[in-house]
C-alpha cells in the first residue's frame, strides 16, 4: 500500500526515483539467479525488490533509519507477504558495515543475497554513469561501501556453505546500465572504472596485508579473474592453502608456468 509513494522519493538527484530503482533491481536479481543456477525464486525475488523500499515512507524509518529492512520486514508479514519475501526485504541491507561478519548461526537468505547484490550494483553503475565517481578518500555516497558489500556478500555466503553466487560483473553491469536508458558516461568506461573499484575491495577482504607473496598470488589471480568475485575467491583461497602446505611444490609449478609462458612469446 506504500510502494506507490516511493514515485515521490528521488534517487540520487538524476537517475528516477525509488519506485524505478526497485522495479530495476527485481530484473537485475532475476537475471543474476537465473544465469548463476537452475532456480525458481525468481518470482520471489522480483516480489521482494517490489516492496524492498516502500518502508522507506514509514514515519518509524523516518525517525529511526537504522529500522530500514527490519521494518519493511515486518509490515510485509504484516500485511500478507511470502515469509522468504520479508525475509529478503531486511536482509538484502547486509552488510551495514564491511566490518561485519555473517552470523553462521542467523545468516542472510539467498533471495536476500541476490537482492543486496543486484541493489549495490545498480546504485554503483548509476552513480558512475551520472559522473558521480571515487576521489581520493572522499566517497560521500558510500560506493566503496557498496563495492565491498557485493564481495562481502559473494565471500561469505560461500564460506558458510549457504550459496555459490557465480556471476560476471561486465555481465551484470552491462544489465544494470540497460536498465537505465541513456548514462551521460559511457558503458566502457563506468565497466572500467567499477571493475577497478572491485579489484581493490577483493584485495581489502582477502589480503592480510602482510605477506607480500599472497598479494603477488592475489594481484596473479585478479589479472585473470576478477570479473568474477566467486572464482577469484576460489582460486586465491585453494593457491593460499598451496603456498601455506606445499610451497616448493607451488613454486616448482610456477617455474613451469613461467617456462611455458616465456616459450609461447610471440605465438600467435
Amino acid at each position: 500500500s506504500r510502494r506507490e509513494q516511493l514515485k515521490q522519493l528521488v534517487f540520487l538527484g538524476k537517475l528516477g526515483t525509488i519506485f524505478d530503482k526497485t522495479e530495476r533491481i527485481g530484473k537485475l536479481g532475476a537475471l543474476l539467479l537465473k544465469d548463476s543456477s537452475p532456480s525458481d525464486l525468481s518470482d520471489q525475488l522480483v516480489e521482494a525488490a517490489r516492496l524492498s523500499k516502500a518502508d522507506l515512507t514509514t514515519q518509524m524509518v523516518y525517525e529511526f533509519p537504522e529500522l530500514q529492512g527490519v521494518v519493511g520486514a515486518v509490515y510485509a508479514l504484516k500485511q500478507g507477504a511470502d515469509a522468504e519475501v520479508a525475509r529478503a526485504i531486511r536482509d538484502h541491507y547486509w552488510p551495514k558495515s564491511l566490518r561485519e561478519t555473517m552470523d553462521a548461526k542467523k545468516p542472510i537468505g539467498v533471495l536476500g543475497a541476490w537482492l543486496g547484490v543486484a541493489d549495490r550494483i545498480d546504485t554503483l553503475v548509476g552513480a558512475f554513469g551520472i559522473g558521480i565517481g571515487l576521489s581520493g578518500s572522499q566517497d560521500p555516497y558510500a560506493l566503496r561501501r557498496a563495492a565491498g558489500g557485493v564481495v562481502k556478500i559473494v565471500l561469505e555466503m560461500n564460506q558458510l556453505g549457504l550459496s555459490r553466487l557465480d556471476f560476471s560483473l561486465s555481465h551484470a553491469m552491462a544489465a544494470a546500465y540497460k536498465g537505465y536508458g541513456q548514462l551521460k558516461v559511457s558503458e566502457g568506461e563506468v565497466q572500467t572504472k567499477l571493475l577497478e573499484v572491485f579489484r581493490e575491495r577483493l584485495v581489502s577482504e582477502l589480503w592480510d596485508g602482510q605477506d607480500q607473496r599472497l598479494r603477488e598470488i592475489l594481484d596473479g589471480v585478479l589479472n585473470t579473474s576478477a570479473d568474477k568475485i566467486l572464482v577469484a575467491i576460489e582460486k586465491y583461497q585453494h593457491l593460499k592453502t598451496l603456498y601455506a602446505r606445499h610451497r616448493k611444490i607451488l613454486a616448482q609449478a610456477c617455474k613451469v608456468v613461467e617456462r611455458t609462458h616465456n616459450i609461447l612469446k610471440g605465438s600467435k
